[in-house]
């Protein structure tokens, strides 16, 4: 079986390449990359004004696709990609990486928002679009039929190609709709976060929620290829960054313990040549078990606990919840001051905004949670709480070695990521929804714990002995 390939980015224009074959391609957008319908044309050609908080690209003049930015400073990384920080690049740039330019350079022919860009390079071979509010709550099979009918709508065919642009709801959703449209047609995946750049995007597994459980309905399903280019970070919120390290480190935590340690000592710097290295591992990793029925299964390191915590977070708050009682720790002071898990929610998510329909018409807004007040905790950041937890059932259950605590080693990294370490549920807030976990088989569920950084173990265990121990 081939798995997908990687293809880093070592100039947008590579991506026309990749599509020069392609005879039919219908995207699906996040609306945060790609505002088909409000974007405007470059300053000075009479358009409203730019967002620049989005990444812009343009033609080259020859089918070829490049990024304009309003502020273009970038740092080199050694693979000729830019070092990245949480929340921007470094200052002190070394110049514009080859390719990128600012509009104005450009002239106005040339600067171009994304979908026009897209429409340009593709002409007629872009059959359609469908722009999506990227949300939990747009993430369910509602949206995935609002997508086939769009593909119908527009005439695509079993020859056509899924281009999804976006962070991991995006490819999740996009990768689904095309492996069931027709029986099947192919797919790839721009990522354009950094928890897609080195997870959600890469390995095939596509979905949707059900009843608000976490990726219940999907397939596993390998996509053309998968286009990583760093550059995309740099537009990308703090909290969003912080979101992707969560499963950057899992990977290197679970893989290789010394990668593990040089990316912790880089912070705040998150060096380009490791997010392509966290990719590959995955990548090898699903190249020796594409349908986790093996070593595939230590990828989800923290998840059955994170999956967990993100329904207990969309749930009305039980009254121990709400008090920060239970036998996990409250919220770090820092939480409360809105930096951990009870952080506000994102602007869209606090607007209760959820998928748009292709035509830029208003989005569907969520229902509004009831009882105390809980905000939704992002994927990446109940990540980072999951993998502590599992951490101190590692220790707990003697897995772990005995000369250190592995809890105290992580939560330690993950601080100096900035990512929340201190679950704010109850163990009976998480026992429910971890048994309905997608990995549960009879009374046990499958937890991946650790001997060591480097050395994972699968664990089947009643999730009341979890609870018990815990």
């Amino acid at each position: 079986m081939v798995v997908q390939k990687i293809i880093p980015g070592a100039g947008p224009a590579d991506l026309a390449a990749l599509l020069s074959d392609e005879r039919e391609v219908f995207v699906v957008c996040d609306k945060a990359v790609c505002k088909n319908g409000t974007f405007c044309a470059p300053t000075g050609t009479g358009g409203p004004a730019v967002d620049k908080n989005t990444p812009f690209l343009y033609t080259d003049g020859q089918n070829g696709l490049g990024r304009v930015q309003n502020d273009p400073v970038f740092v080199h990384g050694a693979d000729g990609v830019p070092e990245l920080e949480p929340g921007g690049l470094s200052s002190g740039a070394l110049g514009p990486e080859p390719g990128l330019q600012t509009r104005e350079a450009l002239g106005p022919e040339l600067g171009l928002p994304v979908d026009e860009a897209l429409r340009r390079v593709l002409g007629e071979r872009l059959k359609g679009w469908y722009v999506l509010e990227a949300s939990e709550g747009a993430k369910d099979i509602g949206t995935v039929m609002e997508i086939e009918r769009a593909m119908m709508e527009a005439g695509v065919s079993r020859g056509g190609l899924v281009l999804s642009v976006g962070g991991g709801i995006t490819t999740d959703i996009g990768g689904f709709a095309a492996s069931i449209y027709k029986r099947g047609i192919r797919f790839a995946n721009v990522p354009t976060t950094l928890l897609a750049m080195v997870d959600a995007a890469i390995g095939g597994k596509t979905g949707v929620n059900l009843d608000g459980y976490k990726n219940m309905v999907g397939v596993i399903r390998q996509p053309e290829f998968v286009y990583i280019d760093p550059a995309f970070l740099q537009t990308l919120p703090e909290r969003e960054v912080r979101c992707g390290l969560a499963e950057m480190l899992k990977t290197f935590l679970l893989s290789d313990a010394g990668l593990f340690e040089e990316a912790v000592a880089a912070l705040p710097e998150i060096p380009a040549r490791l997010i392509l290295e966290a990719g590959r591992i995955k990548e090898a990793i699903v190249a020796e078990d594409p349908f986790e029925s093996g070593r595939r299964t230590i990828l989800n390191l923290g998840h059955t606990f994170a999956h967990a915590i993100e329904r207990c977070s969309r749930e009305p708050a039980t009254e121990d919840a709400a008090a920060g009682q239970g036998p996990f720790a409250p919220a770090t002071e820092g939480a409360a001051s809105g930096q951990g898990p009870v952080a506000p929610a994102t602007e869209d998510a606090a607007a209760g905004q959820g998928p748009v329909a292709p035509d830029g018409s208003s989005p569907l807004a969520e229902p509004a949670s009831q009882g105390p007040c809980r905000r939704p905790i992002p994927h990446g950041e109940a990540v980072a709480m999951g993998i502590v937890l599992a951490c101190r059932l590692s220790d707990r259950l003697g897995v772990s070695e005995k000369d250190c605590s592995l809890e105290a080693y992580v939560r330690g990294a993950f601080r100096k990521a900035g990512l929340p370490v201190d679950c704010p549920y109850s163990i009976s807030d998480l026992s429910g929804a971890m048994s309905k976990d997608k990995k549960a088989s009879g009374e046990n569920v499958r937890f991946v714990l650790l001997e060591a950084p480097g050395r994972p173990v699968l664990r089947d265990l009643p999730v009341s002995e979890v609870a018990a121990a815990l």
